[in-house]
C-alpha cells in the first residue's frame, strides 16, 4: 500500500484489508431482496424494517462460510453499526473508502433524491448531464 511505503513503521494487513474490501457488502443481497423488503414493509410490527441490516447479515455469512473474524468485523464495522464498536485499522480503511465513494456519488448527483443529505450539509450535488 502507498501509505506503508511512505511510513514503513506502520502495520496494515493488506490481505485482510483487500479481502474486507471485497466482501464488506456481502449481506446486501439480504437487505435488497424484494421479497424481504415487501415483508418488512407490510409487517414492520412483526419483522422490523429491515429485520436486520446488511452489515449484520454480512457477519453471519462471513462466519458461516469460515472467513476470519477480521473479515466479518469489516462487514459489520463498515456501516452505521460501526459507530458502536471499536474498529480495527483495516476496517477503518475500508469504512473510509466506502464513505468516500458514497459522498463522491452524492456530489455527482448520483444518489436518490433526498439521500444525498447523508453526505452532510455542505454537499451541493452536481446535476447529471442529459
Amino acid at each position: 500500500m502507498l501509505f506503508e511505503s511512505s511510513y514503513p513503521q506502520t502495520e496494515i494487513d493488506t490481505d485482510i484489508t483487500i479481502a474486507g474490501a471485497l466482501t464488506y457488502d456481502i449481506g446486501k443481497a439480504w437487505e435488497a431482496d424484494p421479497i424481504n423488503q415487501e415483508r418488512w414493509r407490510d409487517r414492520p410490527d412483526r419483522y422490523g424494517d429491515p429485520s436486520y441490516r446488511h452489515s449484520v447479515y454480512g457477519v453471519h455469512v462471513c462466519l458461516s462460510v469460515g472467513l476470519p473474524e477480521e473479515i466479518a468485523h469489516i462487514s459489520l464495522g463498515h456501516s452505521l453499526e460501526g459507530d458502536f464498536i471499536g474498529l480495527s485499522t483495516e476496517c477503518f480503511i475500508v469504512r473510509q473508502a466506502d464513505t468516500l465513494w458514497w459522498h463522491t456519488a452524492a456530489a455527482l448527483g448520483l444518489c436518490h433524491s433526498g439521500t444525498e443529505k447523508a453526505a452532510g450539509p455542505t454537499i451541493r450535488p452536481r446535476p447529471i448531464a442529459s
